[in-house]
């Protein structure tokens, strides 16, 4: 499946991300609970 929705961002100017990068994005932007 990661072929055909690589090629389908390309086609439409879109960015692609996996479950991966949102953990790292939630990790490095999220503050930490008090």
């Amino acid at each position: 499946r990661a072929p055909e929705c690589i090629a389908f961002a390309d086609q439409h100017n879109m960015a692609v991300v996996t479950i991966e990068d949102l953990v790292a994005y939630r990790q490095a932007h999220e503050r930490k609970a008090s």
